[in-house]
Order: C-alpha cells, then structure tokens, then sequence
C-alpha cells in the first residue's frame, strides 16, 4: 500500500592503491556494453588523483535507478555501514577495503596524476525490465548513514529488457478467528508488470458489512455482496503493493459460521490482450470468545484410583477494535498535543503517511487518537518509517494521559545504539524533568535509518498494580518473528509511582529528524474475557488432592474451598488466543456414578456456562468370599423345618449355621525423604502397611505404587518400567502387626522451580473388600537459577570449524546466532538440549545459506531458557583462512 521510491543498488567499496584524493572520474568502457539482470560485468574508468598522503581515497561502485550517487544508507542500498566500516557482505565481487576517518573532497593537490582502474561486478540478478545507471565514483575515508556523497563520479546508462505481462495477487485476513460484532482487516497484496492496467475485485463477504476501503476503490454499497472493484493504472516496470478494506462482523452471526473470500483479477497488457486470476481462499470463522471442554483420565476407575480432571480453556479475548492507514488528508479522529505540528504526505499512489517533521527542541510533539480513548490492555501495531540522520528513532504512544509532560508507555526503535535497539519507555510528569522516562531496551535487531519497520506491543494490566508489557519489531513485510524480544513487568516504585491507566494511542515526534507512521491497528479486549473465573464442582465421591498451579501473567493457582467443595483458577486481565490446560486430581472413595461438570464466568455481566459433562461408574460389588471360620465368627441360627413321613407324623427340627465373615482391614501410611530434592539426588519411599486395627490376619499382601513423574527408579521392591509401577509381595500381616516397604528413585534433569510431586501408595490383600489408600506425599522440587557462563570458543582464531563452550547451572533450551561486527544475523543455531555443567557446541563455519563465511570478527549470542527464566552471553571469535 505505501513505498517510497528509493534507490535499488548494489554499492562496493574499493581501496585505492595509494594514499591520496580522487577527481575526474571517467568510464571508459563497460563489457559487455549492454548488460543483463545477472551479467558479470567489467567497468574500465580513470581517475586523477593527489599526492595528499594524509587521506585515504575509496571508490565506490553502483547499479542504481538513478545517475548520482544516495546517501550512505537509503532505502534500497544492499550494504550496511556501521562504527566506520563499510560491510557489504561478501557475493564474490572482490574483496572490501575500510578505513575509520572523516569528511571527503575532490582532489585539491598540486601535483594530478592520471590513472586507470578497473572493476569487475555482477549486476543484481533481482532488476526487472527499464533504464538502470552504472555509477562509479572517488570517495575519502569511509561511507556513513550520514555521510556525504562522493564528490567525483560517473554514469555509464543501459536498459534490461522488460519481462512478458504477468500479475499476481494474494489475499489475507487480519485473523483467523472473529468475535459477532469484531472487524476483520482484508489486506489484497499484488504484482503487476509490463501491462496496461490491472482491475481487482472482490465483495463484501457473507455476514459482514463494509466500514472503509482504501483510496482508489469503489463500491456499490456497504451490505453482505456487494462488489469492490480496484483499477491499477499502466506500469513498464514491476509495481508491487496492496490495496485493503475493513469490514465489521454481524452482531447475530452465530458462532461456528465460517466466512470464505477470494478476490479476481484481469491484467490488459499493452497489446491489449487480457488474462484473470484468482487470489487464494482466505476463512474466518466466528467463534465465541472461548472454547470449553472437559475430560478425565484414565478412561475407567475403582475405589482407591487417583483420578484427573482436565479442563481445556481457550481464551480468545482480544479483537481488532480501529485501523488507521492516514490515507486520507486531513486525517480525521486525531488531534494534536504537547506543541509540535503534524502533517499528512502523499506517497503518489493514492495514499500516505503521518509525518513528523523536524521540530525544537523543546518538546516532543504528540499526535493521539481519540476513539476508542480507553485503551488499556490490548495489542498496538503500527508501521514506522525511521529517517535519516540524527537520533533514527520513532515512539508509539499509548496508554496516554493526554497532558504535557504526559504519563504514558511508550514503544520504539532507535539506530543510536549499535545494531539498534527496540525499547519501551514510561514517563512521568510526577518527576523532575520535562519527560523523566524509565526505559528498557533490546538489541534483538539492527535498526537501519531510511527504513520502514512494524512495531508490535501487548499490554495486561496485572495484579498488584503492575502492568506486563511485551514487544517485537521486524522489518516491513518480512515475516513477523514468534517470540516477544521485550518482556517487561512494571511496578509502581518510590520514583515511579505514578501507573498510566486507561488512554489515548498515537504517535510521538522527535525533535532531531523526521518519521513516518502507517497502519496503526488497535486491537482491544472483549469484555467476556476480562476477569474470567474456571471452576469446577469437587463430587462428594472424590477426595481433592491439588490442582494447576499458577502461570504468570496469565491466571493465578488452583484453589480448593472445602466448605463448597469447588475448585477454580482466576484469569485477572484479558487473555489474547490462549489456549491453557487446567487440571486437578482426587482419589475416588465410593462407588456409583460419578458426574462431573466444569464452568466458565466470564465477568459479573455474562451467565454462566457449563463445560460438558464427564462421568464415571464405580462398581460397588464384592468378590465371592469362601469364609474361614475361627472361634471369633459370629454363628446365625436359623430354623429349618424338615418333614420325615413315618407312620406317625413327627416334625424334626435341624440347625443350619450361616457364617457372617470378619474382614481384614489394613491401615496404609506414606512417607518421603527428604521432602526437598535436585536432580540427582537420592529420594526414598517409604510404606507402611499396618494391621493393629483389624480383627483377622491380613493375608496375601500386595503394596504397590505408581513412580511419580521426572523420578528416575533405583532400587527397591519389584519394578514395572512399562507402567511405572513399583510393587511388594508378603505373605501375612497378623493381628497387631505392619510391614515396612521401601524403594528409592532420584529426579531428572527435566525438573522445573517451583514444582512439587504428589503420591499415594495401595495395597490389597484376600478377601479384602477394597483397595486401601495411603495418605499423599508431597516432594518438592529443588531448582537452582538459571546462570549462564561463557568459556572459551576454540580453535579462535579459526580457519574453519570452532567449538563454542558454555557452563549452566540448570538444564535449558539452548539458541546460538551468530552475527557480523555489523549485526548481521549470519547463522542461527537452534534446538540445543543444554545440560547443567559444560555444554561444548560445533559451528563448522557456514552461514544459514550452507556458505562459508569470509575472514573477519564475528560475535556470538548465546540464549539459555527454562521456563520463565532467560539469560544470554555474548563473545567474539575471529576466522581466518
């Protein structure tokens, strides 16, 4: 939708044989004279130069859209300047010549001497059909994001054949899913060369209703089918953008309907012959703003049985709530604050930008929307173009109080510090100074000026008046990268004390350069996720043993109320696509059916709702018991009549003895040591299986016990590795009499902190009625900090493969990337099972491309995770061939 039209070039620096300054460049020849996209081509050009021996002279080469040279780093150039050194990265061209210094001139000597020079290049493979310029030109010391241009230079011109016609279009949704009422953001990306015009349409699709579409398009109307239509004018050169229109859903769509679009295209070419496309399919399906579902593990279960409940919760809670393009002069629903001035530019296609022109320095000029004006927890995501020169930052502002100095949060880039930084930023006018900001940064990516870069935040307000704060950038239509690269919570402090709440969302100025904004999305939470509570009913059949711990930032600890019998988990902000699994356990103490239902209270203005209904059907039946009859049996006596036919009639009455049996009873007890543990470290199990309080002796004992999870078995008892299960066999317990049983297992590397390891133990005996259940054990698990150190990378200096090692002081997942003196991401190493101790891992020298790297300095990153904890290192290896 938006570009400038920049320089397209591939520019090399070429040290010059002697010391000295450059004028009179002149291209001789160029073979082959009439290059292609791709051709290897040689330059012949002289020079004059001086005798100065106090400066260094460069030349520079180019392929560019234009006949002079650009500034340093404009939008398009392939190399990258950073800390006074040209890095162009190495395509075979020839080697790379730096030098630090300053300034530049034409010859200025007494004593001219003319030379010849030559250079051979390839011409970037990526030009399309149109006029291109060979550029070569003399330039002093070294090329900077703010340099000068070379002062001595020349063009040789030649054209690239234009490709057939062609055009291609593609189709995308702002999200997959969409709540009855939400927008949803239709973005038509095309590409289109040689052709006379390309026409796009499309159509209002089914349920939904046309709110805006982007200059340049028309449509018959605003309801569910009608067309949109996009007329592209006659281009020779391959023109790529995208055109767009929002649309808001039916308030009474029903959830589950899915919503299919596509979009048609036609291309005249300019012998006026027409060809039509097809984009792809893109669906959205209106969901409510979560799913619900419950489960229980195992499938069947007897008194005794540890049982678990699942609750499977996804939280959709956060939708598209505005879409500003600034498209359209005078731009509507923002005004201005804290002095300053703001204007709209046109990007000659129909479209444009905010722009932040230079200002004093005395404020930094503010531009904020004013609906929806009570952003509080939600997503802001807008591109930001970076100008050239000064401090190369822009600042997305939210969360705004709309005063002077304002309270806010802030999210930006800046070039100022190498590679660049990606950094969010509260001010408070409670404080000295005219913006008193509290920053936190990252240099996850190199920020370049004269570059346009999308900006994301996320923001949960959390409990304990603190607020979370996440953010990523990337660069402007590469693919958005998965993990956050800042992860901040902020709590009121003695000299913050201050928290933004509820405000406006926009843009600030800088004083030093300009910048350009584009596409802000705000995207804000439903109401039906905000303060939701899950819970779940305990059955008067299931004694509670625990459930889901906490997961910070997102919902607090399972708590059991025993007077209800309910357990359930808090969700205290809004929640955006999570999908979360919670759980609690109990041991069944009767038999029958066993319903369960799970539910959701979304706030204090939705009904409850219930999850599905989960049951279990417990027998109740006894074995058949042959009973043994001691002097303790209690005797029934019951009359039998038998009649005995003689002669006479005589009635003989016959005593028949029924048994009542005694039953044995055993009383189970559990018990862990020590109660804490690392991995490693030996834990034993001890059971014990008591008589004292039965009648009879307990006879044919059978003790088992389920190994609990991350414990590795030792020793002890019989031990089932397929089932876990750790068992004992005796013959009898007699009447006032217990057995001891133990069995040792250590925890593995797998452990996280925090996390605790819960255990009963069973038994069973002859004619028992039941299975006896142990009381639970609690293990804690011992995790020390994450710590992360760097040992030494060897062979370093290396001429082809080095072995990076490293210490932890806990199990992690380990990443390597490893990077350019210029910030360049070369090679990621990812999927490392870092162990504790010493890690030792191969990079054998190739970038991510499966080339070998060229001589230089390379700096490395290592990033070690477990679980919520994060450390990296940095270090530095040198390859030299």
């Amino acid at each position: 939708m938006k570009k400038i039209l920049c320089l397209l070039a591939l520019l090399i620096t070429l040290y010059a044989p002697v010391m000295a300054e450059v004028s009179n460049v002149t291209i001789v020849s160029v073979v082959p004279p009439s290059p292609n996209a791709g051709d290897l081509v040689t330059v012949n050009f002289t020079y004059d130069r001086t005798s100065d021996v106090w400066n260094q002279s460069f030349f520079l080469a180019a392929v560019s859209t234009v006949g002079t040279f650009q500034s340093g780093s404009t939008l398009g150039q392939t190399f990258k300047v950073a800390n006074g050194i040209v890095d162009i990265g190495g395509t075979g061209d020839g080697a790379i010549s730096a030098s630090s210094g300053n300034g530049m001139g034409d010859g200025n000597g007494a004593s001219l001497i003319a030379s010849p020079a030559s250079y051979t290049f390839h011409i970037p493979d990526t030009l399309e059909g149109g006029p291109y310029f060979i550029l070569i030109g003399g330039k002093r010391d070294f090329v900077d994001s703010g340099s000068a241009l070379p002062v001595s230079q020349a063009n040789y011109p030649f054209t690239v054949p234009l490709p057939p016609a062609s055009a291609s279009l593609t189709k995308t949704a702002e999200a997959s899913t969409v709540i009855p009422g939400g927008l949803v953001l239709y973005t038509l990306n095309y590409s289109y060369v040689n052709s006379n015009s390309l026409t796009i349409t499309d159509m209002v699709p089914p349920n939904c209703t046309l709110q805006q579409i982007s200059p340049g398009g028309t449509s018959s109307g605003t309801a569910a089918g009608s067309a949109l239509t996009w007329t592209l004018p006659a281009v020779t050169k391959r023109k790529s953008e995208k055109v767009w229109f929002l649309v808001s859903v039916d308030a009474a769509a029903v959830p589950g309907t899915i919503i299919n679009n596509s979009a048609d295209w036609t291309l005249v070419d300019t012998f006026s012959a027409s060809t039509s496309g097809t984009s792809n399919d893109t669906t959205v399906t209106v969901i409510r703003p979560f799913a619900f579902n419950k489960s229980q593990q195992p499938a069947t279960a007897q008194i005794g049985d540890t049982v678990t409940y699942t609750l499977s919760v996804s939280l959709t809670g956060y939708s598209l709530k505005s879409y500003d393009t600034f498209d359209s002069n005078p731009i509507t629903g923002f005004h201005p604050v804290s002095g300053g001035s703001w204007s709209w530019m046109s990007d000659g296609a129909g479209s444009g930008y905010l722009y932040s022109p230079s200002q004093g320095a005395g404020s930094y000029p503010q531009y904020l929307r004013d609906t929806p004006t009570d952003f509080c927890d939600g997503i802001v995501q807008a591109d930001i173009y970076v100008g050239a020169g000064g401090y190369e930052d822009g600042l997305i502002s939210f969360r705004h109080s709309n005063t002077a100095p304002a309270l806010s949060y802030g999210v930006g880039i800046s070039g100022d510090h190498t590679p660049g930084d990606l950094y969010l930023q509260k001010t408070n006018p409670g404080v000295a100074g005219p913006y008193s900001p509290a920053s936190w940064h990252s240099n996850a990516i190199s920020v370049s000026d004269s570059q346009w870069y999308t900006v994301k935040v996320q923001v949960m307000s959390l409990s304990g008046n603190s607020v979370g704060l996440w953010a990523k950038t990337w660069i402007k239509g590469t693919a958005e990268p998965a993990a956050w690269m800042l992860a901040v919570t902020d709590t009121a402090n003695a000299t913050y004390t201050q928290m933004p709440g509820c405000g406006y969302v926009g843009f600030q100025g800088h004083p030093d350069n300009f910048n350009y904004y584009d596409n802000l999305k705000v995207i804000s939470g439903n109401p039906i996720a905000s303060g939701a509570v899950i819970f779940d009913t305990v059955p008067a059949e299931i004694t509670y043993l625990d459930g889901t711990g906490a997961l910070a930032g997102v919902h607090d600890a399972a708590v059991y109320d025993g007077v209800s019998s309910v357990v359930s988990w808090l969700y205290p902000g809004l929640q955006t696509d999570r999908a979360d699994i919670l759980m609690w356990s109990g041991v069944i103490n009767s038999c029958g059916q066993i319903t369960n239902t799970g539910a959701i209270k979304a706030n204090d203005f939705n009904p409850i709702i219930n999850s599905n209904s989960v049951m279990y059907d417990i027998p109740c039946g006894t074995p058949s018991i042959t009973p043994t009859i001691t002097p303790t049996d209690t005797i029934t006596i019951t009359v039998t009549p038998t009649i005995t036919v003689t002669s006479t009639m005589t009635m003989t009455v016959t005593l028949t003895m029924t048994p009542t049996p005694i039953l044995p009873v055993l009383v189970m007890s559990k018990s862990v040591a020590p109660s804490s543990a690392a991995t490693g470290d030996t834990i034993t199990y001890t059971i014990r299986a008591s008589n004292a309080a039965g009648l009879i002796a307990a006879d044919n004992v059978i003790i088992w016990d389920t190994l609990p999870p991350k414990h590795t078995y030792i020793a002890g008892g019989t031990y089932d590795a397929v089932n876990r299960v750790v068992s004992f066999s005796t013959g009898t317990i007699p009447v006032g009499s217990y057995i001891d049983y133990s069995f040792t297992a250590m925890l593995d590397d797998s452990i996280n902190k925090n996390e605790k390891f819960y255990n009963t133990a069973l038994s069973n005996c002859d004619v028992a009625a039941y299975a006896f259940v142990s009381n639970q054990t609690t293990l804690a698990a011992i995790v020390p900090d994450l710590e992360l150190k760097k040992d030494v990378t060897y062979p370093n200096p290396t001429d082809g493969e080095a072995i990076i090692v490293f210490h932890l002081s806990v199990r992690a997942d380990v990443t390597i990337k490893i990077f350019t003196i210029s910030g360049e991401t070369i090679r990621k190493i990812d999927g490392i099972n870092g162990v504790k101790g010493v890690n030792k891992t191969l990079w054998d020298g190739l970038n991510d491309a499966g080339e070998r790297v060229s001589s230089g300095v390379y700096i490395y990153k290592i990033d070690a995770v477990n679980g919520d904890e994060k450390k990296y290192v940095f270090g530095k290896m040198a390859v030299m061939k």
